[in-house]
């Protein structure tokens, strides 16, 4: 290596650049396709030391069941991450997004809301409590309940207490809202 010219010592760095980028890329390719890629990505916190008018939604379990706490983090992610998406589609009128966290009749539902100034949902702190989870841990069944809902229409502020009953899967590497029910207690 000492007789090595400065063409090729050159040549060599780039080689090794190269070599080194496709190597990052293979990786990070490989963790979006069978879903690492959300696992080992950095998240923020969700409590940031914000003021309570300007903090983002939090997510708490009551009842994991049969969950793990990988799996109850990433649901929760999901949830959270579907709820904020939803109401930035409301008041926004861009519903090109959705489907990075709904699918199948919660897809549908969620584009179906109505956009503008018509309805805007903002929520209050998530208790969530599994039900139903499969054998392989890619659907899960949780409860959101006595969810504090607020909704502007028009010039009214309707705020309410709800519970929803939602099914989650793993679709395309990602956790998904399949179904989303609210239910009404008699």
């Amino acid at each position: 290596m000492g007789n090595l010219r400065p063409r090729q010592l050159l040549a060599l760095a780039i080689l090794l650049a190269l070599g080194s980028g496709l190597a990052l890329a293979t990786a990070r390719t490989a963790g979006l396709v069978f879903g690492a890629g959300s696992a080992v990505t950095l998240e923020a916190p969700a409590d940031l030391g914000l003021p309570p008018d300007l903090a983002l939604p939090s997510v708490e379990w009551t009842d994991p069941g049969g969950l793990s706490p990988l799996v109850q983090d990433a649901v929760a992610q999901a949830y959270e991450g579907a709820w904020l998406e939803l109401g930035r589609a409301q008041s926004s009128g861009q519903v090109d997004r959705l489907d990075r966290y709904f699918t199948g009749p919660a897809l549908e539902f969620a584009r179906s809301q109505p956009v503008g100034a018509a309805s805007v949902v903002e929520t209050g702190f998530h208790r969530l409590s599994a039900g139903y989870l499969h054998p392989e841990e890619w659907l899960v069944e949780i409860s959101d309940r006595d969810l504090e809902v607020a909704r502007t229409v028009g010039e009214a502020q309707l705020e309410t207490v709800e519970t929803y009953r939602v099914v989650m899967v793993i679709e395309r590497g990602r956790w998904m809202v399949y179904s989303m029910v609210r239910v009404v207690e008699s």
